[in-house]
């Protein structure tokens, strides 16, 4: 899949600015997200599947909109090569499925680990050696405290969070000495997931439903602000 783009970055950043990465970025934690690191002097790369959605967040915070597959390993390796510079990358994308592990199919299983796992693995490889080249930067995935309080008919979400903790680590420690620092963000973060009809199945509109209906707004606020703290302040260079 070829990405498309909207908006008008300028080549290094605007006007020297730091350039952040925020997959997911057209709703949700992701749009919020994006809003707190424009606010905070970064100039923001948008990218989302839904190329209308992107646009939207970047017309909010004046950044560039990128229609992009973030599991798509050749889209997002062209897309970095259009960078001159990369200093925050914000892994939001995420998918879920409430399906019980016993009624998952699994090629529903492969699409939630491919788009939770293996995205962020991607975009590892992608940006890690432009960050490199340019002194550092930092990377944020998106965790969830799925990943060790598991609900009922969560499918393998949990599952795909806990193994994005684990990726995380392992990424610090080896991307570490190269300037990189990779966390996450331990937020609730169910986002505009929980918020789809598409991600349901009849056999769970229930309590677990109604439980992370009720973290959503609190998610909203929680990570865009632990991005926040995990970044460093965008110096202009």
């Amino acid at each position: 899949m070829t990405s498309k783009r909207d908006g008008e970055i300028m080549s290094g950043g605007a006007a020297g600015r730091k350039v952040a990465i925020v997959t997911g970025a057209g709703r949700g934690i992701g749009r919020e997200t994006s809003i707190v690191l424009s606010s905070a002097g970064y100039a923001v790369e948008c990218v989302d599947l839904d190329g209308d959605a992107a646009a939207e967040t970047a017309k909010l915070v004046g950044g560039r909109a990128t229609q992009l597959d973030v599991c798509d390993e050749v889209a997002v390796a062209e897309f970095v090569g259009t960078l001159d510079r990369c200093d925050v990358l914000v892994s939001n994308a995420g998918i879920w499925r409430f399906t019980p592990l016993l009624e998952t199919p699994i090629s529903e299983a492969i699409d939630v680990l491919r788009v939770n796992v293996i995205a962020p693995l991607i975009w590892i490889k992608s940006v890690a050696p432009l960050m490199a080249a340019g002194g550092g930067g930092s990377i944020v995935h998106l965790a969830s405290t799925a990943a060790r309080a598991i609900a009922t008919a969560t499918g393998v979400y949990p599952s795909s969070k806990a193994a994005v903790i684990a990726l995380t680590e392992q990424a610090a420690v080896e991307l570490g000495p190269l300037g990189i620092r990779v966390n996450t963000s331990p937020a609730k973060s169910f986002g505009s997931m929980a918020d789809s009809p598409s991600q349901r199945t009849s056999s769970c509109e229930s309590r677990g439903i109604s439980r992370i209906r009720r973290l959503v707004s609190r998610s909203r606020r929680q990570f865009p602000r632990a991005v926040r703290v995990a970044i460093p302040s965008p110096v202009r260079s």
